[in-house]
């Protein structure tokens, strides 16, 4: 008995009811007993079909039993015939009649009843996937809020009390209906599995809607059932709005805003559940969290939507405005190091170390501002630090062995006497090299006392294998003419002339210059000169670039490199910096002093040799005694670069030293100017080197036999400068 007993748990078991539910729907164990027969013998038929069947008639009480059984679990014929009607109605199953004396149902369409089937199954599946993608979202969103090892779980965006109710009803109207179905259709087993789901779909049922045999939940306030639906639908807009913002926050990387909304996503999913659980709620909508989409329901604030509203602009400027400071560091940190990289190819070793102290002040900054970013403060400011960069110019378009001549315009003409307007040209002469004369004009500009030539012309300049100084004196003529009405009787009318001297495409690929017309006119003219680089060295140019550090970490050096920390220079200076060839000094011996080197004191000089000059004796290097430009430039060179030196140690720079340097500036101003208004021609200039050279070495000799060494080789540099000047110009006249 006890085995029996055993087995028929068993059954009950496999069939989803215990003995007492069967009891309580009126079935008994045997009857599970018969149906179990009756599906052996079903199978048995279908492997031998050629036996026939011992029980082939089927008991017309079939369909009477499965009636009974549904109304034992508390469903009323009337409710069956209903529901069997609008499945025939809705389905479009149309006349299904049963035939009461066979059991058989009349022209079933099982085709139509399985399509039906289906549909509902992937019905179910396409709702238990949305709920699970809602679930995901909401996990991503508070995975950084929870700590690794004290996990929560993760609220999911379910119906409503109200809406879960329609639906369970709904589906066990239309269980019930396939129930009566499978009935009709002599499929009794099928039939007694639907109605053990549809008791624990009842079951559920009458749980959420709070029965009375459960004292501890209590139902809703009468009276207050739409303000609690409406409360359920606020809460779970709310919980979908924030936990959709949070994940959207943190895969922008902008993890400290999506923190910041946990709190109300962890008290809309406290107010969730408690209505779920129908438990009171004594929350009202207005005293929810505001809606992030700028809606927060019928009943909340004005002020509760600018907030709302506010606070998401806020987060979204601040993750942009970081992000924008960022690319700026960066960008700047790629500039740098390529100006770095130029700095070095031209030799400027101060100024690359300047561009990388530039470099890694950038790269703190971007560590700073990940921290700033990370610890929720707010956008810092930035300052620009201003800075002078050199680089090497030149004009590629030009030939090796060219010269590029512009001729712009002109400006406040004066017309001929009876012109009311000028109309003008300009001619131009170069004479090199020896022997070479090349001419042209630009185009005729009509009654304009302001003409725009805008003429380009392309000259022959063989490049020299040693440039000298003779381009000093090397120019080009420019003269502004009127052409007359009978141009072939009569020769222009000139307005003045001017000229431009080739000395400064030494050491620089440009000469733009402002020329005032000599002659009797009035008026400038404006031309500009270009190689495709200097006859000697390298054309180095400044320009100003600015630095961005964040506000009160830019260091003041940073602002001003070594490098740039000078006086200010003549433009000769600046060509004698950029001379890249090794310049006469270099001949000079090791022992050699500075040029800002202070004569001897008066009581060890001694008495002065005949035949020598008795400044001369006294100081060896005075400024006065200078007529050489080569000499010039090498002490100003030499000058600057002590000078420079000092400030780069943070020396103070003597006095003494300023005024040297103001000294040979002013000397070799006035030697320029003297061959500008040629006051000192060529071979004067040459004239005066040959007399200088013959004194210096008297001089040299005088001081080494008295023991002057210093002086001595000071006064040898000199003489080994002027003599390679001497003989490069007499080479090239």
């Amino acid at each position: 008995m006890e085995a029996a007993g055993d087995d028929d748990d068993h059954i009950a078991f496999d069939m989803g009811l215990t003995a007492e539910e069967l009891a309580e729907c009126g079935l008994t164990l045997d009857d599970l007993r018969d149906h179990d027969d009756d599906d052996e013998k079903t199978t048995k038929r279908r492997r031998d079909p050629g036996r026939a069947p011992a029980d082939a008639d089927v008991s017309d009480n079939n369909e009477d039993g499965l009636m009974q059984e549904l109304r034992d679990l508390g469903y009323s014929g009337s409710d069956i015939d209903e529901a069997d009607a609008d499945a025939h109605d809705d389905d479009h199953i149309s006349d299904v009649q049963l035939d009461h004396d066979d059991g058989e149902p009349a022209d079933v369409d099982v085709a139509e009843v399985e399509a039906e089937a289906a549909a509902e199954v992937e019905a179910e599946a396409a709702a238990e996937v949305e709920a699970e993608a809602a679930a995901e979202v909401e996990a991503d969103a508070v995975a950084d809020e929870v700590p690794a090892g004290d996990e929560e779980p993760q609220p999911t965006v379910n119906p409503t009390l109200e809406e879960r109710k329609v639906s369970i009803q709904k589906e066990i109207g239309d269980l019930k209906t396939k129930a009566v179905m499978l009935n009709r259709q002599n499929k009794k087993a099928d039939a007694l599995t639907l109605m053990a789901r549809i008791k624990r779909l009842q079951a559920t049922y009458d749980t959420l809607s709070g029965p009375a045999s459960t004292p501890n939940v209590s139902a809703p306030p009468a009276g207050d059932t739409d303000s609690r639906q409406e409360l359920a639908q606020a809460v779970n807009s709310r919980l979908t709005e924030y936990t959709t913002e949070a994940l959207k926050l943190k895969r922008a990387g902008n993890v400290d805003a999506a923190r910041k909304l946990m709190p109300a996503v962890n008290a809309l999913r406290q107010f969730k559940q408690q209505i779920d659980s129908g438990q009171t709620v004594s929350v009202k909508v207005a005293e929810l969290p505001p809606s992030l989409a700028g809606s927060t329901g019928p009943s909340a604030p004005a002020e509760s939507k600018e907030k709302a509203s506010s606070g998401t602009d806020a987060a979204s400027e601040r993750a942009a405005a970081f992000e924008a400071l960022a690319d700026q560091l960066k960008t700047q940190v790629a500039r740098t190091y390529n100006e770095a990289k130029e700095a070095l190819k031209l030799d400027r070793k101060d100024e690359a170390r300047a561009i990388m102290a530039v470099k890694t002040r950038t790269e703190r900054d971007l560590q700073s501002l990940a921290t700033l970013r990370a610890s929720g403060a707010p956008p810092p400011t930035l300052a620009t630090v201003p800075r002078q960069l050199s680089y090497l110019r030149s004009f590629n378009h030009i030939g090796s062995n060219q010269l590029e001549l512009e001729i712009r315009k002109a400006e406040g003409l004066s017309p001929p006497s009876g012109w009311n307007m000028c109309t003008s040209f300009v001619s131009y002469e170069f004479s090199y090299p020896k022997d070479v004369i090349q001419r042209g004009v630009t185009p005729t500009v009509a009654d304009s006392d302001d003409p725009m030539y805008n003429f380009k012309k392309l000259l022959s300049f063989p490049r020299p294998k040693r440039a000298g100084r003779m381009f000093n004196f090397v120019k080009i003529t420019f003269s502004v003419q009127v052409p007359r009405r009978l141009q072939i009787l009569f020769k222009p009318i000139q307005l003045g002339y001017a000229e431009v001297k080739l000395g400064d495409l030494l050491n620089k690929s440009e000469i733009v210059a402002t020329l005032p017309l000599k002659g009797g006119g009035r008026g400038k003219l404006f031309v500009a000169l270009r190689l495709r680089v200097p006859l000697e060295g390298q054309d180095l140019a400044t320009k100003l670039v600015e630095d961005v550090f964040i506000r009160g970490s830019a260091p003041s050096s940073l602002s001003s490199p070594t490098s740039e920390s000078r006086i200010p220079q003549p433009v000769a200076v600046e060509r004698a910096k950029a001379q890249a060839q090794p310049r006469p000094a270099a001949q000079i011996p090791r022992q050699t002093p500075s040029p800002a080197s202070k004569p001897a004191p008066p009581d060890t000089v001694g008495s002065c040799p005949s035949g020598i000059d008795e400044n001369d004796w006294k100081d060896p290097h005075r400024i006065a005694s200078i007529c050489s430009n080569d000499v010039l430039e090498w002490i100003l060179e030499r000058t600057t670069t002590e000078i420079g030196t000092r400030r780069a140690k943070k020396q103070e720079v003597p006095p003494a030293l300023l005024e040297r340097y103001q000294a040979v500036s002013l000397q070799k101003e006035k030697l320029e100017q003297s061959v500008e208004d040629g006051s000192l021609t060529l071979p004067a200039y040459l004239e005066r080197l040959k007399v200088d050279i013959a004194r210096l070495s008297a001089l040299q000799t005088a001081l080494r036999n008295a023991g002057r060494t210093k002086d001595a080789d000071f006064v040898q540099a000199r003489l080994n400068i002027e003599q390679k000047e001497f003989d490069t110009a007499n080479s090239n006249v």
